[in-house]
């Protein structure tokens, strides 16, 4: 045992070694620094531009001006764009006389922008087969609200031959203006989650994609004057003039058809979430259940939020009638609509009294429950307006007794004690219907706003 494992030990030592020697030769006149191969791309330097090489996509980094060539295997080519972000405003990011500091690190590459001896900028980029990512760090303005990326001052994505614009936003499909905005209602999406955060053109070496990674500081994701925009609400931000802003990740893939980009970009996001240490979360067996809920049966009567005629005793017959005709009396009750005395509270309104004891009563029968909850909408008399965490209409997430109101509010929910509802989930209604951050009060939004509220919002209930 002991011999196999020094010889595997030794093999091991051998081979870091050499993918630890960079290949130093000559080509056409220009020194290369080092080439390497990582995660089925190959990465080279010299004095003059990076190259990298896949069986999918090949690019060129002119070192001079940060600008990027992108080809298929062929040598068709996708686009060309300058390794920037802009806010589109009368200070670029880019000022004076720049230069560039670049090195590559496997299949990672770093570059620094300086200005008048100072940095003014950075971005990274990790290279794998089908795609690329690339992350700016930037110095933030102190008003205005959005920033494009891919584009300095005039220069943009170059789009010659551009057949086809793609999101996969429901009912805006092939867009000439393609976006992901959060905020828009499409086909009642306020309910879910949003499109992904993927745009996708058809240029003529073929589909490629550019997709957000991270959670943005944003609630729009768009494809406006050849760039790729965020709606960053900087004026609110207050953030620190004197450290680089990290932008989110871009991700940039070559991809077979619109759908598959959808489908690489999920991938992606998702091996980068949840690593192979990462334990996923154990769930119920009754989640496996089907779900019923009232919502249909409420529109078809034209029930709004507040009729009278919405009350326990109506959601009682209506479950009868569903375990009358569901052969299987074991599923998922879903307690939509207002149950509760004021959006923002978890306590019952007159209508729903006696809310646990019929809660109680479907546990004895098998039947588990789920109270829907109206993310940010809270009234004037509510648990949240008491706490002070409301800017007019809307629940603020990044106030600090943010945590505290959610677990109070859920020990009503679910919890079992005597003052408890017992319930067996919560279903976050509108979660992306988040506050307008360019006008909303924030006690500390560097927390986080747009995207990253709601997902603030939705951890805080997890949790």
């Amino acid at each position: 045992m002991g011999t196999n494992f020094s010889k595997k030990s030794f093999q091991l030592l051998i081979a870091a070694l050499i993918a630890a020697l960079p290949l130093l030769f000559s080509c056409a006149g220009n020194h290369i620094v080092g080439e390497r191969t990582f995660s089925g791309a190959t990465v080279s330097e010299d004095s003059v531009q990076v190259r990298v090489i896949t069986p999918i996509y090949s690019l060129t980094i002119r070192k001079s001006d940060a600008q990027l060539f992108l080809e298929n295997g062929r040598g068709e080519k996708f686009t060309s764009f300058p390794l920037a972000a802009y806010f589109g405003n009368d200070t670029p990011i880019y000022a004076g006389e720049n230069s560039y500091h670049w090195k590559v690190n496997g299949h990672q590459l770093f570059a620094e922008q300086f200005s008048d001896d100072s940095v003014f900028s950075k971005f990274q980029m990790e290279f794998f087969e089908n795609c690329f990512t690339v992350k700016f760090f930037v110095h933030p303005p102190q008003k205005g609200i959005g920033t494009f990326l891919l584009r300095k001052g005039d220069i943009a994505l170059e789009t010659k031959g551009w057949s086809e614009y793609f999101s996969p936003e429901p009912d805006d499909y092939y867009s000439s203006k393609p976006q992901i905005d959060i905020r828009t209602d499409r086909d009642q999406q306020w309910k879910f989650a949003p499109a992904p955060l993927n745009l996708s053109f058809l240029s003529p070496a073929g589909w490629i994609s550019f997709g957000i990674v991270d959670l943005p500081d944003a609630s729009i994701f768009a494809f406006r004057e050849n760039s790729l925009w965020l709606d960053i609400p900087w004026q609110k931000l207050a953030l620190n003039t004197g450290q680089l802003y990290p932008l989110p990740e871009l991700l940039i893939s070559c991809n077979r058809s619109e759908w598959d980009a959808v489908k690489d970009y999920s991938d992606f996001v998702f091996r980068k979430e949840f690593s192979s240490n990462h334990q996923s979360l154990e769930t119920p067996q009754w989640w496996k259940s089907p779900i019923i809920s009232p919502l249909g049966e409420t529109l078809k009567r034209q029930f709004s939020e507040d009729d009278h005629r919405y009350t326990l005793n109506w959601i009682k017959n209506f479950l009868d009638s569903m375990r009358v005709s569901w052969i299987d009396s074991n599923f998922i009750f879903i307690i939509e609509g207002k149950w509760n005395r004021v959006f923002g509270d978890p306590t019952p309104s007159s209508q729903f009294a006696n809310l646990r004891q019929f809660i109680d009563e479907c546990h004895q029968h098998d039947i588990r429950v789920i109270l829907s909850w109206k993310a940010w909408q809270i009234a004037p008399d509510s648990k949240a307006v008491l706490w002070g965490l409301h800017d007019g209409e809307m629940c603020d997430a990044t106030h600090h007794l943010f945590p505290a109101y959610v677990d109070s509010s859920c020990k009503i929910m679910i919890g079992d004690q005597p003052n408890g509802l017992n319930a067996d989930g919560i279903q976050i209604e509108n979660l992306f219907l988040t506050p307008k951050a360019e006008t909303a009060d924030f006690e500390n939004p560097n927390l986080g706003v747009g995207i990253k509220e709601a997902y603030r919002y939705l951890a805080e209930f997890y949790r």
